[in-house]
């Protein structure tokens, strides 16, 4: 099945702006631009109809009536396109690429894609990371990894849209990494750090294009179509702060409970949420360690299971799961229930304040510190909370298993009077004669 809506290009523009046609089906998404425009004032939702959006029937608006038929003619049309397809093709469906080359042979054909482009390569590439396997690691391709090849498939095929720029080998010049890194910043309004991730992918994938001999132009690989990035500040959460979490009573919700242990596990052995299920209790050494291989990098590395919390949380759960660990939740639930948590600790109430570029303009986010928490702030205080107790990096990295102190470094998130704090005390014990 085949849904369709419009929506404003930019909802909150004084004047005219571009509807465009958002399509789903088969749990894809295709954000296609019309020729279409209207200032927002004279757009509305109808109450009675869900996801239902067009003209307002207006005196000061007299060519609503020929709009809302246009919009009508533009939905009727993509759903017939959609079923056609399908009975042309033994009822399968299209990919977003063939969607849009289809809706642009009707609507724009001066903007089709033909496999050859740089568009066609990425999406068979997509399809073929399903089931090809890394040469590096032995392994199949990562999901994430087609998440991120996905992620810039989208943002092309929007780009082009919404620009009117054809996208191929040849147009990736230094004019488009302006305009791409323009549309980026701007129009989606991405932090730098995400910009940045996008043009990595986009400069992999180009690579892989250039080995197979589909691009000759070499032009991303100047010094000028640089990838820019920031650091990031994100947060870690202290010892007295994790104990505190771990002295709460939560018996009024299990949901919490069971979020609670699994995010203190984490601050208190390195292991990300992913591997929790990779742990099984026949494999812990008499040294209460575990050797396993990480699901994201495929590296092996080795945990402790010893810090009193873990034993503590291992006893509690003996005997409920495999492994004696808490019930693993998705990353997107816990993100939320552990905020909850927090929101419970008295001294994560603190305001805390995060700088970033997002938009182009640099902001300063000032929250309590336990909205900032999440998945990734449990390894970010295991590592910093190490670090702080004079444990080296090399020991460290074994088990969060950076390969580079660099990157470790640029993990490790500790403030400037903790990393001040051994001069201080090695100051006040020294013992010096009166002047």
């Amino acid at each position: 099945m085949v849904n369709c809506r419009f929506n404003l290009r930019k909802a909150k523009s004084d004047s005219e702006t571009s509807i465009n046609c958002v399509i789903r089906w088969d749990s894809l998404k295709l954000v296609y631009p019309t020729n279409l425009k209207i200032n927002p004032k004279y757009w509305q939702s109808d109450k009675l109809k869900s996801n239902y959006q067009r003209a307002i029937n207006t005196k000061t608006f007299s060519s609503h009536l020929e709009l809302n038929a246009q919009l009508d003619n533009l939905h009727n049309s993509v759903k017939k396109i959609y079923l056609n397809y399908k009975n042309n093709n033994q009822n399968q469906v299209p990919s977003k690429l063939k969607f849009k080359e289809i809706l642009d042979e009707k609507f724009n054909p001066n903007f089709n894609f033909s496999e050859k482009t740089i568009l066609g390569f990425i999406e068979q590439y997509i399809e073929s990371s399903k089931i090809r396997i890394n040469p590096k690691t032995g392994n199949p391709i990562a999901s994430g990894t087609i998440v991120s090849y996905t992620n810039l498939l989208d943002r092309l095929i929007e780009y082009s849209n919404i620009k009117r720029k054809r996208v191929d080998f040849d147009t990736i010049d230094l004019d488009f990494y302006d305009d791409f890194k323009e549309f980026m910043i701007l129009e989606k309004t991405y932090a730098t750090n995400t910009v940045a991730r996008y043009f990595k992918t986009l400069k992999t994938l180009l690579n892989e294009a250039t080995e197979r001999g589909l691009n000759t132009n070499m032009v991303y690989k100047s010094r000028r179509f640089q990838i820019d990035k920031e650091e990031t500040e994100n947060i870690y959460l202290t010892d007295d702060e994790l104990e505190e979490i771990y002295n709460l009573d939560l018996s009024d919700s299990k949901r919490l409970d069971n979020a609670r242990d699994l995010f203190l596990v984490g601050c208190f052995t390195g292991l990300r949420f992913s591997d929790y299920q990779m742990i099984k209790t026949s494999d812990i050494s008499s040294k209460g360690t575990v050797e396993l291989r990480q699901q994201k990098t495929k590296k092996r590395i080795i945990i402790a299971l010893v810090h009193p919390i873990v034993v503590s949380i291992m006893n509690k759960y003996k005997g409920k799961t495999h492994n004696s660990l808490p019930r693993p939740i998705s990353n997107q639930k816990l993100n939320n229930y552990i905020k909850q948590v927090g929101e419970r600790v008295k001294s994560l109430h603190k305001k805390v304040e995060k700088n970033q570029t997002k938009g182009g303009l640099k902001i300063s986010i000032l929250k309590k510190k336990y909205m900032f928490i999440t998945t990734h702030t449990a390894r970010r205080s295991f590592a910093s909370n190490l670090v702080l107790s004079g444990i080296s990096y090399q020991t460290i990295m074994i088990a969060t298993g950076h390969q580079s102190e660099k990157s470790f470094r640029n993990y490790v998130k500790i403030e400037p009077e903790e990393q001040l704090e051994p001069i201080i005390q090695l100051y006040r014990n020294l013992n010096l004669k009166a002047l």
